[in-house]
Order: C-alpha cells, then sequence, then structure tokens
C-alpha cells in the first residue's frame, strides 16, 4: 500500500527539481538560486526514495495518507 504513495510523491520530488533545474538555465541572472533549490528537491527525491526502499522491507509501517493521489500526478503532469 505503501509503495505507490512514496513513489509518487519522490517523482513529484523530482519533477519539481527539473523544473528548477530548467529555471536555473533560462534565468542566468538566477542561476545559483534556482540551481540550490533544485539540488534541495533532489534531496528530498533521495530521501522519500529511501523511506519506500524501507516500507518495502517492512522496517516501517505507513498508514494511508489524507491527500489525493490525482491532485500530484496532475502536479507532476503539468
Amino acid at each position: 500500500m505503501a509503495a505507490p504513495y512514496t513513489r509518487l510523491l519522490a517523482e513529484h520530488e523530482g519533477a519539481m527539481a527539473d523544473l528548477y533545474k530548467n529555471f536555473a538555465g533560462l534565468l542566468k541572472s538566477a542561476r545559483e538560486f534556482w540551481s540550490a533549490i533544485a539540488e534541495e528537491e533532489f534531496e528530498h527525491q533521495r530521501a522519500i526514495s529511501l523511506i519506500d526502499k524501507q516500507l518495502m522491507d517492512g522496517e516501517w509501517t505507513f498508514k494511508r495518507p489524507k491527500f489525493i493521489i490525482a491532485k500530484i500526478v496532475e502536479s507532476i503532469d503539468w
């Protein structure tokens, strides 16, 4: 049950990181700022992926989240 949620959240963090990397490429005067934020999002993605692995290995338990999956998917697709 946890994997779809945690994997989706990790994917969302990666999508945000890609968006910020694009901003860094387009907005030369703020490249350092957007690059730093992109790296933070990649760190979030790595952390959530680790949590996903621990959940799948049975190290953690997970309650069904209250957010709506469709809204996250919509945000990634945007």
